[in-house]
């Protein structure tokens, strides 16, 4: 199992998910980039996420 914190606006609260690791999709993004797309609601994506592992 894993913990997954999803943001629920740009302050600190958010949500707390646990899931099975095999349901997670680990996609390679940095902090930075994370951050990025949350604060601007997705649209500093990179025009495609490839799935790791």
């Amino acid at each position: 199992m894993v913990a997954a914190y999803i943001p629920t606006n740009h302050v600190y609260f958010g949500n707390i998910v646990i899931a099975k690791r095999e349901n997670v999709t680990y996609t390679g993004l940095t902090v930075e980039e994370g951050l990025k797309a949350i604060l601007t609601a997705g649209t500093a994506l990179p025009g495609r996420i490839e799935k790791l592992g």
